[in-house]
């Protein structure tokens, strides 16, 4: 009856974190772990992990493109007995449309983990992460990243930053940004484990560089200007400075995962996911089962179905495969409310694969010499 109650607390602690968002996301966020929670780092059974993961959608409309990497590790002992610290790097690129708008980022991350037994049966962790990201546009584009501009005396936006011919954006100055993460991990039996996170990223809200179009008027809604940028006073952002629009909101993220084995050959995993900003929402739930077709080798199958609420919503397809310390993942996205009107390819993919490395000392074992009994 325990993996009932995990279930249970599995979608109480998602649907409890829905509040607004949408910022990076993945459909099989399982494959991605440093993206979303920075507890995550060192956070496995083995002594390197490396993870790559892609996104596609929207092609044949410019395309939406989303390579991320990371790789983790536990590095050394924590001040208690069954604790441990991990660390590990990530990066990620998001290559949004025609207009060439171009987001990257990255960095690094640090958990510590607190064991609660020998067996290492429930595990609470804590993880940061610091790191920066940026933006910048293609060439060839009427667009320009607001980080260049002023506003001219006949209202026009005016380039800041001289700009080579033939070029429209040059590269917006990077910013810090910081996360903070938090993961419970549970084995109750040997048929069942789970884990529960939740994780906040742009803790202090980064200033990022929103795209405004050549020769585009200003408007009362705009971010207000500092006076150095304000040669024109009747220019409605000139009446004060509030860069509220040119930050990245707060994102919060609830997950959830369990496995349970409903026998020798097949197990059943659910997974949920909520994201949340002040401006967005995203909300997706899947169930996979799992088939094992050789113990020996460690080699096992897995297929489900998933559901996406963005606004629109999609119907997602995942397929897997699991030999020995590999991994490979992939999920298809279809969207069933709201894309109908769009142009080009509608729908979405996604490749993703994690490796864990092990490396075990070898154990010196004294030789022992044996005396013949007389």
């Amino acid at each position: 009856m325990y993996w009932k109650k995990s279930l249970l607390l599995l979608s109480f602690v998602t649907l409890m974190s829905g509040l607004w968002a949408q910022d990076l996301h993945f459909t099989y966020f399982e494959m991605s772990p440093l993206t979303f929670n920075p507890a995550q780092a060192g956070s496995f059974s083995g002594s390197i992990r490396l993870n790559a993961h892609f996104r596609g959608q929207w092609l044949g409309t410019g395309g939406y493109r989303t390579p991320a990497i990371g790789i983790d590790a536990p590095i050394i002992k924590g001040l208690r007995k069954y604790d441990w610290i991990g660390g590990g790097v990530s990066f990620y690129r998001d290559d949004a449309g025609t207009g060439g708008l171009i987001t990257s980022g990255g960095g690094l991350n640090a958990a510590y983990h607190f064991g609660f037994d020998k067996n290492y049966s429930r595990v609470f962790s804590v993880g940061i992460k610091y790191g920066s990201h940026s933006r910048k546009l293609n060439k060839g584009f009427n667009l320009t990243l607001r980080d260049e501009l002023i506003t001219g005396a006949a209202g026009a936006d005016v380039a800041l930053i001289p700009q080579p011919s033939g070029t429209n954006g040059v590269q917006a100055r990077s910013n810090s940004d910081y996360a903070i993460g938090f993961l419970y991990k549970a084995t109750p039996d040997k048929t069942t484990n789970f884990e529960v996170g939740l994780a906040a990223d742009h803790l202090t809200s980064p200033r990022t560089s929103v795209l405004v179009g050549a020769g585009r008027q200003p408007d009362p809604g705009d971010p207000m200007l500092p006076p150095p940028m304000c040669p024109d006073a009747a220019d409605p952002r000139c009446n004060g400075f509030n860069e509220d629009r040119d930050r990245r909101n707060i994102r919060l993220t609830s997950h959830a995962t369990m496995t349970r084995q409903l026998n020798d050959k097949v197990s059943f995993t659910p997974g949920a996911m909520v994201q949340f900003t002040r401006t967005g929402f995203e909300l997706q739930g899947h169930a996979l089962l799992g088939y094992m077709l050789d113990q020996k080798k460690q080699t096992k199958v897995s297929a489900g179905l998933g559901f996406r609420a963005i606004g629109p919503a999609d119907a997602q397809l995942f397929l897997g495969a699991e030999i020995k310390d590999l991994k490979i993942g992939a999920a298809y996205d279809l969207g069933l409310v709201g894309f109908q009107g769009a142009p080009g390819f509608q729908s979405s993919f996604e490749l993703g694969a994690t490796y864990i490395i092990k490396i075990y000392k070898k154990p010196e074992v004294d030789p022992v010499i044996f005396c013949p009994r007389f």
